[in-house]
């Protein structure tokens, strides 16, 4: 918990599935691979100003986890990620680590601007078979994107205090925006949501 008690480490993690694509389409790789590209691409353009990404990486079938990392400090780095998701055809899983920008309200209400280092991560699962196709059966989907986060900032906690409903007044429209933003973007459909009630309580109010 953070010295002020306005706020603590609380996981949350949001599920979607992608409702528009089609899956005969996404078995051939070529075009597999530039609707990865295109979705890495829309999710790293839709970040600000709530986050930053610090890290992204790549898991493939054929090398496993990790087969692709790379420093999102690094000069070019959309480049080099572009280039390797453009030569391989059995990625797997790619995961966004994520600066979160918010807000802390101190204990004399004064207003600070905070970032909270690898806060939130954005990853993207593809179920793929030895031949490099996508599984599909009619219980699960073979594609979908998962957002987890860290920290409870976005809402006031239980017991509620002028500096929690301050800094949840402040943080929790851009942790909503970025949420509403990507489902429509992607055109994705929540499956699974969890974190502590007074969050998603507060989330829903807004």
């Amino acid at each position: 918990m953070n010295p002020s008690k306005a706020w603590t480490e609380y996981e949350s993690m949001w599920i979607y599935r992608f409702t528009d694509y089609n899956l005969k389409s996404l078995n051939d790789t070529d075009t597999r691979k530039k609707w990865l590209i295109e979705v890495v691409q829309g999710l790293l353009d839709i970040l600000y100003p709530f986050a930053s990404p610090n890290k992204v990486e790549v898991g493939t079938l054929s090398i496993g986890e990790e087969a692709f990392v790379i420093n999102c400090k690094e000069k070019g780095f959309q480049k080099q990620l572009k280039s390797y998701l453009s030569g391989n055809d059995d990625v797997t899983d790619i995961h966004i680590y994520l600066s979160l920008h918010c807000y802390e309200v101190g204990s004399d209400h004064s207003l600070k601007k905070i970032t909270l280092e690898n806060g939130g991560t954005l990853s993207l699962f593809l179920e793929l078979d030895i031949d490099k196709k996508l599984i599909h059966d009619a219980q699960n989907d073979p594609i979908w994107l998962s957002f987890d986060m860290d920290f409870d900032i976005y809402a006031p906690l239980l017991m509620r205090t002028p500096q929690s409903m301050e800094m949840a007044r402040i943080n929790a429209p851009l942790l909503k925006n970025f949420l509403t933003t990507m489902q429509h973007r992607f055109s994705l459909e929540q499956t699974y949501v969890t974190g502590p009630p007074y969050l998603l309580d507060y989330l829903e109010k807004i």
